[in-house]
């Protein structure tokens, strides 16, 4: 049976933050008990413990910052794990991002951004294996409404994902995205976007998909995950009432 049970919240301090302030700081730590730690089926042995507890530190702050007619959205996470039992699982993590919400006269506007994290990968995808990925991710944005009713905009958003893991350098990527939209909203304030989206997306080291034998040799069978591709889509955002959207994609 598998079971996860949250031991105690020792400490929590958002409520001392109030909605709407600008610098908003935030504590959690609890401590917990999983009871199968790894996702393994009942007849699977590790090899190790199947139970673990552990303490979990989470501290930051988040920022909503409005000078005029511009916003500045940030929020800074870490986060700390210890395990009693299996200590090689024991993880420092960040996530910190930051937007900058523009916005010149009345018809031109965006955003500009960036981000970083280091997350832990999940023992039900990849099994006993402490892999961490640390993920960049670079973006903005610009729209301007030529007409009320009509706006064109386009973005660029690049992310790179790096596993530390040597089973899994495979999954490292550099992606970079591009689109061109070109928005239609109807008197009653529905939408339509045409967009046209780009994706290029590189993966360095190539996957191992097997082994093939020629006498007298062992060969490995590898391939490149690389890939481009262009979208053309058609989007909606259908307002049927006050409080009933239909979103629809093409």
């Amino acid at each position: 049976m598998k079971w996860l049970l949250a031991g105690a919240m020792l400490l929590a301090l958002p409520a001392m933050a109030k909605e709407g302030d600008t610098f908003r700081p935030f504590v959690s730590l609890g401590y917990f008990y999983d009871s199968n730690l790894f996702r393994l089926d009942e007849n699977e042995s590790p090899g190790l413990q199947r139970d673990d507890r552990y303490a979990l530190l989470s501290a930051g702050a988040n920022v909503d910052w409005k000078p005029g007619r511009q916003q500045v959205v940030a929020n800074l996470t870490k986060t700390l794990i210890r395990y009693d039992n299996n200590a090689y699982l024991d993880f420092d993590g960040d996530d910190m991002q930051a937007t900058w919400n523009w916005r010149l006269g009345n018809r031109l506007s965006g955003n500009l951004g960036a981000a970083k994290s280091t997350s832990q990968s999940s023992f039900n995808d990849i099994g006993l294996v402490n892999n961490q990925v640390d993920r960049e991710r670079r973006y903005g944005r610009a729209e301007w409404e030529f007409h009320p009713r009509w706006r064109i905009g386009g973005g660029l958003e690049t992310t790179d994902n790096t596993n530390s893991a040597p089973s899994q350098l495979s999954q490292n990527v550099q992606q970079q995205v591009q689109d061109v939209v070109l928005t239609y909203r109807t008197p009653k304030g529905s939408t339509l976007r045409s967009q046209v989206r780009r994706i290029d997306a590189d993966f360095p080291n190539q996957q191992t998909v097997g082994f093939t034998f020629v006498f007298p040799s062992f060969f490995t069978v590898v391939t490149d995950n690389s890939f481009k591709q262009t979208e053309y889509n058609l989007l909606g955002d259908w307002r049927l009432s006050g409080k009933l959207t239909l979103r629809g994609q093409a």
